[in-house]
C-alpha cells in the first residue's frame, strides 16, 4: 500500500491539489476524506478477507484508484470531479477502465 500512496497521494500533492481551484459541494476536512478513503477500501476488500483469498497488487491498485476518487473527490461539482480525473489520476499513470 506504501507504494499506491507515494504514488498517487504524495507524488501528485495531492493535499495541495484538492486545495487548488477544485469547488466542494460542502466543505469536509481532511481527516473526513482519509477516513471515507479507509472505510472504502476496507469495504472493497471485505469480500477478499471473508472468503481468505488473496488480492492481487493489480486488483489492490485498482479499489485503491476508486477508493481515492469516491473519498477525496465525491465531494467537488461534476466538471471538477473530471478535472480531478485528468488531473490526477491521468498524470499519475492510474489504470483507469
Amino acid at each position: 500500500m506504501s507504494s499506491f500512496v507515494q504514488k498517487y497521494l504524495i507524488k501528485t500533492n495531492l493535499e495541495i491539489a484538492l486545495q487548488k481551484g477544485y469547488l466542494y459541494m460542502m466543505p469536509a476536512p481532511m481527516i473526513i476524506k482519509v477516513t471515507q478513503f479507509l472505510t472504502l477500501l476496507t469495504a472493497c476488500l471485505l469480500p477478499h478477507t471473508l472468503k481468505g483469498e488473496p488480492v492481487d497488487k493489480k486488483c489492490f491498485e485498482l479499489y485503491f484508484i476508486y477508493c481515492m476518487a469516491w473519498a477525496f473527490a465525491g465531494l467537488f461539482e461534476i466538471d471538477d470531479r473530471m478535472r480531478f480525473h485528468r488531473e490526477i489520476l491521468e498524470k499519475s499513470n492510474a489504470p483507469l477502465p
